[in-house]
């Protein structure tokens, strides 16, 4: 076989090859053209139709826009599933040891409510109510400064003696007045007894 016949063999190939591609393309062509009105029918006739309550409130142009939005929203709901994903696995670690520890507060929460310290406490924040309304914040101000001088008082009296205190007559009280510490206790005595005069007569 020459050249020429070879090629001329190779030609004739091709050209039944590229028949055969042509003849399928025509096939799929006529495929589409019959198939695509089929499916459209179906689309119209069977899914919409068969929704004709929601075709009412849902056109095509709803479904389209919603897939607009949908796929501009994928890295947002990406996010949100991850996120998701991240909590999920978060409390599956601490669950093992949160519930035990909640379970714990249920019981004890359920120990105090029988021991009646809601009900106190209750009762207390009543009263707390109560104490505000009837005092306003500068006294509760000069009230904290009666408290911290109070402790001082009671820090004081601590360093009192009362086991071993001896018996005292009543002119060796006299005698114990004038001392320099009885006469200053005297001075706080009569300055506290004139406060709670004037509280009593406001």
């Amino acid at each position: 076989m020459t050249n020429e016949e070879r090629i001329l063999e190779r030609l004739e190939s091709l050209e039944e090859k590229i028949s055969m591609m042509h003849s399928r393309a025509e096939t799929m062509q006529d495929l589409q053209e019959t198939v695509t009105p089929i499916v459209r029918d179906v689309m119209n006739n069977v899914m919409l139709k068969s929704f004709s309550d929601v075709q009412e409130r849902c056109t095509l142009e709803d479904l389209g826009a919603l897939s607009k939005r949908f796929m501009m929203s994928v890295r947002d709901l990406t996010w949100m599933m991850e996120s998701l994903e991240n909590i999920i696995e978060l409390w599956r670690t601490c669950e093992p040891m949160i519930k035990p520890t909640f379970i714990a507060s249920i019981e004890k929460f359920d120990e105090l409510d029988q021991k009646g310290v809601f009900k106190a406490l209750g009762a207390l924040s009543d009263s707390m109510g109560n104490i505000t309304q009837k005092y306003t914040p500068e006294e509760f101000g000069r009230m904290g400064t009666a408290l911290v001088n109070m402790a001082g008082l009671l820090e004081r009296l601590a360093d009192a003696d009362i086991e071993n205190a001896k018996s005292v007559s009543p002119l060796g009280m006299v005698g114990q007045l004038h001392s320099k510490d009885s006469k200053q206790a005297l001075g706080i005595m009569a300055e506290l007894l004139s406060a709670l005069g004037k509280s009593k007569n406001a």
